[in-house]
């Protein structure tokens, strides 16, 4: 039942963003533009509002995909919300909620939190903060070190994603 709720609420919001899409398209425009407009009509807006609302649901799962949405969607209005999911109970929500404000230009601040996660006791948590990391398009000396301490991982996924990111960080040399 949940399910057939969250698809009748979430049908208008894709319908809206595929149309906003095949309309870029159409006038050779760039796929951002699509985003940028589909943001500014009334079912883009019902999605940022009921994103928003998910980042506070009960179910570890929810507020997981809410957070992942909120940074791919650049919604600076979920700022607060995210900021209090970094210390959720749920690691995967703690891994979302750190990439989607580094997404948000909080970097600064939030890449730390993603790199602590690679040293989590549950070895999968590692794995997901170096995906985050990956995604996160971030290529400083934080990520070489992040690279690092992955490589030095006891689980094989985590240190693959250390020695792949090795390879994309340029550091410069002193």
């Amino acid at each position: 039942m949940r399910l057939k709720q969250a698809l009748k609420s979430i049908l208008p919001w894709a319908a809206g963003l595929v149309l906003a899409a095949l309309l870029a398209h159409a006038q050779g425009l760039p796929k951002s533009f699509a985003w940028t407009a589909y943001g500014t009509t009334s079912a883009g807006y019902a999605a940022s509002v009921a994103i928003r609302n998910a980042l506070a649901a009960a179910d570890p799962a929810e507020r997981y995909w809410a957070a992942t949405w909120a940074g791919v969607n650049k919604d600076a209005g979920a700022t607060d919300a995210l900021k209090k999911l970094v210390d959720d109970p749920a690691p995967a929500v703690r891994v979302a909620a750190s990439l989607s404000l580094c997404q948000l230009g909080l970097e600064g601040t939030y890449f730390a939190q993603l790199v602590s996660l690679i040293e989590d006791p549950n070895l999968i948590v590692g794995m997901y903060a170096m995906n985050a990391i990956e995604q996160s398009g971030i290529r400083n000396e934080a990520a070489a070190r992040a690279a690092e301490l992955a490589k030095e991982s006891n689980y094989e996924f985590t240190r693959r994603y250390g020695k792949r990111l090795a390879t994309l960080v340029e550091v410069p040399n002193p």
